[in-house]
């Protein structure tokens, strides 16, 4: 393995005038001898197939030169000839060298990879040279693969002095991870329209990205260390709050959090850990200590790799509370020494054994501060910071100024984790385009760092294009001059229209780093960035008058590029595939904005009295409103929790029933005031937005000790000594279920007017199993915007079906839920629900679900409307009768729903007829006649259209 974290072979470029080669079409080949790398192999075709499209001409690629102009490609005999060692230069370093009528381009190339199926991390120098050639030779440029993306310039000719060039990269570490980021995927295209195939390859190739692999991401996590260790030695990991270990021993779904974290005071798991570096390092196979992959097998994970031994703690990391490790974790800097003595140790104990290799490491999280321990030089450290999306915020300076002292308690460099992420700002449908910050940010660090990893997840793999393109010359050359590269860009792909699709992009990184990820508010540690809501930013940000500014924009863009074909095409494909999922993601939240879940926070009628004793036994709490929580990741319910909401006055009172079988099995203790780690414990949360505009709210959770944390969230700041002054109370019910009630000053509170925003969770921590539930469908970002509602007063209820949730008696012979008929049998669901804590489930022998109603009128429009989920729903699927009574019957949907999709609403309008309904009876059917797999559907309603 070549690597060094400092460039040292020379970067020159030489050319002599006295000596000129002109190629012209047919008077030279590319020329790769036999023997040579797949690398030469698949760069001499790419040079071929490049410089043809440049003179509208098949080049042809010969294994020997027949006296043409010959450009020999990867040619180590020649390079010999001409005195050029590849092997002294720096990984990922070339030569182009010119002699008479021969153009050499090579680098080193690992002889076993071909880039023609893989882009990741192995040596292909000589690919380098050949896009080198070809872009400062033939004017060609990478900015996306594919047609649209890359500029080929039209020549009759190139001519080129005699030339002698060598080239390196500034920064070993180059790398880019592109992923969708799938909590704001919401429907959009990730690749974009006429995208070739395997354009992520090409993408990293033509990005010229690391060829060597230096791992440092949560290396622990990827030993098998849970499967080796949890069962027979749960004290080699971290100790919980409450007594259990992180051994994985419960299942969360967090990969994070289920493949453990270890106690750093643990002896016997510091040897092991020891043991498995020496096995990888010295070149042993995992099998020699047992080490797995992450995926069951005995095998080493993809972030250990000779000579790299990842000895980075597992994300989400909690600190360790063992009577050892807990006194180093009172603070950000007590703990970073605490982990560093620890990394510094393993690494000084593997070179008294005469171990080779390195241990790498991040700064990370509660362990970036600068530590008070030496670090041997067999450590290599990568810092996260959070980079050039933080560039207006305040915070940036405090994180320039980490870099420089790592940089000076290293003496020598490290590398960089950054996050120009959708992550950072999780934002769909809007362009993170900030190509000048990240080329500045880049420029900025390059003397304090030998490379970065960008950290790159966005919901439009487009959106990132020219960030991608510049990082990549930046940390190639830093000393490249991002605005040319810019100016270059727009001129290049847009032609006449140039001035306007640069003051778009211009625009689109404005909006991002100022109004985005440069939004501040003030909080008690200082100036703290926030991501603006939904709702600002398609009401304040991009709105209105800003979609028509940027159209118009584009208009323009289009008149000006009209004569120039190509140019043209470009920016038409950028308004399609860049602007038009803005005014997608506008759309979308001007249709989805409404609330689904509301109900009503009654007042209690006068004479009515609570008494806080956890009972809920008082006639008030049996006719109060409720709604019904729902288990979160599955959506398929263990037990049911029902809260009751009630208001005078002075008070909110909530009264929450959690159905337990196994109450002997709770876990959780008896807690101080505001522990912050509460919520680990058997509770239930109450989220409240007195004052209604879905920026803060309050936090109260109560565990069933009758322990209460309450805190006070807000832009930007958290608030831990707000206190609600909430009474409350818990009872338990032995093998059926615990309730608790909590009585909340509303003066404690932003006052309310007419409603409340709110939500509420249940944690069911149990000694071996743990579930989450929560009353409003999970939000994808800010959980301010998406809280329900509670009125004070109960909407006008205009739907003309009785029932709608489902929640009537089961009836005659199974056949009956309430209003709800079914011609066999009809099945109440209280697992699966969307509200009110009960579905009906069709299948399983329950066909047609139907109910009689009343009060359609003539000639009137009505939208129908319902809440469906579907498991392996075969066809023809299910679809919906609306009988007016009058012979006129609606059929709903066309396209009857199938297969299998989560809970969605279906919405539809129709007009009734001239006729009213016999008898002023009309029917609504559910119907699934030959499909196979079951549907449930909730919150039925037919309701007019004013």
């Amino acid at each position: 393995v070549c690597f060094s974290a400092k460039a040292v072979s020379p970067r020159y470029v030489k050319f002599d005038k006295s000596e000129k080669i002109i190629l012209k079409p047919g008077n030279f080949e590319v020329v790769v001898i036999p023997g040579s790398s797949p690398t030469a192999r698949y760069a001499a075709s790419f040079l071929a197939d490049t410089l043809g499209r440049t003179f509208g001409v098949k080049v042809p690629v010969v294994k020997k030169s027949s006296g043409r102009i010959a450009l020999h490609v990867g040619d180590k005999n020649l390079a010999s000839q001409w005195g050029l060692d590849v092997s002294k230069l720096d990984r990922d370093g070339f030569y182009i060298r010119s002699g008479k009528n021969k153009i050499l381009m090579i680098g080193r190339d690992d002889r076993s990879i071909t880039p023609a199926a893989n882009g990741g991390y192995f040596e292909r120098a000589t690919l380098f040279a050949v896009q080198e050639f070809l872009e400062r030779f033939a004017g060609v440029r990478f900015y996306f693969p594919g047609e649209i993306g890359t500029v080929i310039p039209e020549k009759k000719e190139i001519v080129l002095n005699s030339v002698d060039l060598a080239d390196r990269p500034d920064m070993q570490h180059r790398s880019f991870y592109i992923v969708p980021w799938k909590p704001i995927m919401e429907g959009q295209q990730f690749t974009f329209s006429g995208a070739v195939k395997g354009f992520g390859r090409l993408s990293a190739l033509q990005l010229r990205t690391s060829t060597l692999h230096i791992p440092n991401c949560h290396g622990l996590g990827w030993l098998g260390l849970v499967e080796r260790f949890g069962k027979t030695h749960p004290e080699y990991f971290a100790l919980k709050a409450n007594g259990t270990r992180w051994n994985g021993a419960v299942k969360l779904g967090n990969p994070n959090n289920d493949n453990g974290h270890i106690c750093f005071s643990s002896g016997e798991m510091k040897d092991i850990l020891l043991k498995d570096a020496e096995a990888l390092l010295t070149g042993k196979p995992a099998s020699a200590t047992g080490a797995q992959n992450g995926h069951g097998k005995v095998a080493w994970g993809f972030p250990h790799r000779k000579p790299f031994f990842n000895l980075m703690p597992n994300d989400g990391m909690p600190p360790c509370l063992c009577s050892k490790c807990k006194p180093f974790f009172k603070n950000h800097q007590l703990s970073s020494n605490f982990m560093w003595r620890y990394f510094t140790s393993f690494a000084k104990t593997l070179k008294e054994r005469k171990v080779p290799g390195y241990v790498t490491c991040m700064a990370y999280a509660n362990y970036n501060m600068i530590p008070d321990c030496d670090i041997p030089d067999n450590i290599i450290v990568q810092l996260a910071l959070t980079g050039p999306y933080n560039e207006l915020l305040a915070s940036q300076k405090r994180d320039d100024k980490l870099l420089i002292e790592w940089n000076k308690k290293l003496g020598s460099k490290p590398y960089l984790w950054l996050y120009p992420s959708k992550c950072r700002a999780a934002v769909g449908w809007v362009p993170n385009s900030a190509p000048r910050a990240v080329g500045a940010y880049l420029k900025r660090q390059a003397p304090y760092c030998f490379g970065a990893f960008l950290e790159s997840e966005t919901d439009i793999w487009l959106f990132g294009f020219l960030n991608y393109y510049v990082a990549a010359k930046v940390m190639w050359n830093s000393s490249a001059d991002v605005d040319a590269l810019l100016d270059e860009h727009f001129k290049l792909m847009y032609g006449p229209a140039a001035p306007v699709m640069q003051k778009i992009f211009d625009n689109f990184e404005k909006i991002w780093l100022e109004k985005i990820c440069g939004n501040c508010v003030d909080t008690p540690v200082g100036p703290k960035g926030v991501v603006p809501s939904q709702t600002e930013i398609w009401t304040r940000i991009y709105n209105t008058a800003t979609l028509n500014m940027i159209n118009a924009e584009f208009d323009r863009a289009e008149k000006l590029a009209a004569s120039d074909k190509k140019a043209l095409k470009r920016v038409k494909f950028i308004r399609a595939e860049f602007w038009k999922p803005v005014l997608t993601g506008m759309e979308r939240f001007r249709k989805s904005s409404e609330i689904n879940d509301e109900s009503v926070i009654a007042e209690m009628k006068s004479g009515e009295k609570i008494t806080i004793d956890g009972k809920l036994n008082e006639p008030a709490w049996k006719n109060a409103p409720a709604v019904w929580l729902r288990e979160r990741k599955k959506g398929v319910n263990s037990v049911a929790t029902r809260v009751s909401m009630l208001r005078d006055k002075d008070y909110f009172y909530f009264g929450f029933f959690c159905q337990e079988p196994e109450t002997a099995n709770i876990t959780a203790v008896k807690r101080q005031h505001d522990d912050n780690l509460l919520w680990q414990d058997n509770c239930v949360e109450l989220y409240l937005d007195t004052r209604g505009d879905r920026k803060e709210y309050y936090q109260i959770m109560l565990n069933s000790q009758n322990s209460v944390s309450d805190l006070h969230v807000a832009p930007g700041i958290t608030d831990w000594k707000w206190n609600s002054n909430a009474l409350s109370a818990v009872s338990v019910q032995p093998g059926k279920s615990w309730c608790a009630e909590i009585r909340i000053p509303r003066s404690a509170m932003a006052q309310a007017k007419d409603k409340v925003n709110a939500d509420f969770t249940r944690l069911r921590t149990l000694k071996n199993k743990t579930e989450y539930y929560n009353w409003i469908k999970l939000p994808p970002r800010n959980k301010v915007e998406q809280l329900g509602i509670l009125y004070f007063t109960a909407p006008e209820n205009r739907n003309l079906l009785k029932d709608q949730d489902f929640q009537g008696k089961v009836g005659y012979a199974g056949r009956f839920i309430g209003p709800w008929a079914a011609h066999k049998t009809i099945h109440r669901d209280t697992s699966v629900f969307r509200f009110g804590g009960s579905s009906c489930r069709m299948g399983d022998g329950c066909h047609t679900v139907q109910q009689n109603f009343k009060g359609l009128k003539t000639n009137t429009r009505y939208r129908f409307s319902y809440f469906i989920k579907l498991e392996n729903l075969s066809i023809p699927g299910l679809y919906v009768r609306v009988f007016e009574g009058n012979g006129r019957v609606h059929t709903l949907p066309r396209v009857f729903p199938k297969g299998t999709a989560p809970w969605h609403k279906l919405e539809f309008t129709f007009k009734t007829g001239s006729t009213p309904p016999k008898n002023g009876i009309s029917q609504i059917y559910f119907v699934l006649l030959k499909s196979t797999g079951r549907v449930w559907i909730d919150r039925v309603k037919i309701e007019e259209i004013r």
